[in-house]
């Protein structure tokens, strides 16, 4: 649970953190640069927190390698069948194509025509 920012010195170097509070006067220290890995929570109203040690923490660790490696195998398997199915080839209509091309009212930029190029 978020608590407040603070200013720690480690060293030479005083940085400001995030301090998160959980069971058991447990906290955590998060650099004010690495705000990003935080989330708010979304879930139940009024969570069940636990300490950062003890088997309840280590429950739930285990349970979060888990479904990352269920995740992990799953997208796996999903790029693994990809690779192995065949794709279809792209059949150019090359009258379709001029048509279209020359109805464009205006002058391509030579980004433009690049793109093209590239794509075709």
């Amino acid at each position: 649970m978020f608590h407040e920012i603070v200013k720690k010195k480690l060293g030479e170097v005083e940085k400001e953190y995030v301090e998160l509070h959980y069971k058991e006067n447990d906290k955590l220290f998060i650099p004010i640069t690495e705000v990003s890995r935080i989330s708010k929570y979304i879930g139940k109203e009024n969570p069940s927190l636990t300490p950062l040690s003890g088997k309840a923490w280590e429950k739930k660790m285990a349970k979060i390698r888990e479904d990352i490696r269920e995740i992990a195998e799953e997208l796996l398997s999903t790029f693994a069948e990809r690779k192995l199915r065949e794709g279809s080839a792209f059949v150019q209509n090359i009258e379709k194509l001029t048509l279209f091309q020359e109805s464009f009212p205006y002058s391509y930029t030579h980004c433009q025509e690049t793109a093209i190029e590239e794509i075709l």
